[in-house]
């Protein structure tokens, strides 16, 4: 027999192999899968077709083409996103109202949407491998009013937004600056605090809370003023007005939400975003923040290291709902 015999006799006993477990099968899903590998070719040539006219999601093309076909869900479903995909499947004004929202609410689209698919490429999206933070891809690629941004991570319209996400695992929060002192920097601290105190806090793990506590131990009130504000000038790189909070700290109150609201204008000013999103896969919920005394509500007091061998990274508030956080 000819090489060429048996290799038509071998796809054709492959071809009946397959006929047999279709027509045998009640596995729904199974015959979905089947169904979609026939027919990806059609499929993929539309929705890429569709995601091509999104300049911001071109780059991504490959990976969004194959996440979108092998996310579970049936050849109709897929076929009714892609009908629907034009118009976004995300409620933009929720999504920016500062209201605390949650996934259901989030996820919106016309007559006919598959809502449920739509949310498991949502999920897909966010918890898939590219150098974007969990649920920035996701919101751009869903919507048409939303774009992925150079200065913040999304622009919606003229608003520049920075996300914070935590994946799906639950990993990730984001946190509010950079580890190494590029936003908020620590080294001269212990440094500050000796002048004035006569004590190495160098290797204490000393925390925002901790402040009010060292500065008593100055006896001359004008220089346990003058300590907290060259302490607070430095940490802020003079970019805020710290009179107030330097006053509040010199007599002893705490001033951890001032301290946190200073740390988000620094943060802000040098990224150039106008708010601040918190997206979290995990509790399927989000908010968008512009004043930062309402998102410590949602986070609880963020209380990060001043000196000590933990600064580095701990200098830095993550970004996080708390069990406390209102639905």
């Amino acid at each position: 027999m000819k090489i060429k015999d048996i290799i038509n006799e071998d796809i054709n006993r492959l071809r009946q192999d397959v006929i047999t477990q279709i027509q045998t099968t009640d596995d729904e899903m199974l015959l979905n899968r089947i169904f979609t590998v026939l027919n990806q070719t059609g499929l993929t040539e539309r929705i890429s077709s569709i995601l091509h006219r999104d300049t911001d999601t071109k780059n991504y093309l490959n990976m969004l083409t194959q996440l979108i076909i092998q996310t579970e869900g049936t050849y109709e479903e897929k076929n009714a996103f892609v009908v629907g995909y034009p118009k976004g499947y995300i409620n933009v004004p929720a999504m920016i109202s500062g209201n605390m929202v949650t996934f259901d609410e989030l996820i919106t689209g016309i007559p006919g949407t598959p809502i449920e698919f739509v949310k498991r490429v949502f999920y897909a999206l966010a918890g898939s491998q590219n150098d974007k933070g969990p649920g920035e891809l996701a919101l751009a690629v869903l919507s048409p009013l939303i774009a992925i941004s150079g200065r913040g991570d999304l622009k919606i319209g003229k608003m520049e937004v920075e996300v914070k996400g935590v994946s799906p695992t639950g990993t990730g929060g984001g946190r509010m600056g950079e580890a190494g002192g590029k936003d908020i920097p620590y080294e001269q601290n212990p440094a500050i605090l000796m002048k004035y105190t006569g004590k190495d806090y160098s290797a204490a793990n000393a925390h925002v809370s901790d402040i009010p506590k060292i500065l008593a131990e100055i006896e001359d009130p004008k220089q346990r003023l003058q300590c907290a504000t060259e302490l607070f000038t430095y940490i802020f790189r003079g970019k805020v007005n710290v009179t107030a909070m330097a006053q509040q700290a010199a007599n002893g109150q705490s001033v951890i939400p001032q301290f946190f609201a200073a740390n988000y204008e620094v943060y802000k000013q040098r990224h150039g975003f106008d708010s601040l999103m918190i997206l979290d896969f995990k509790l399927g919920r989000l908010r968008n923040y512009t004043d930062p005394m309402v998102m410590i509500n949602d986070i609880g007091l963020p209380n990060p290291y001043i000196t000590g061998v933990h600064v580095d990274r701990g200098s830095i508030p993550q970004l996080t709902f708390s069990k406390k956080a209102k639905k």
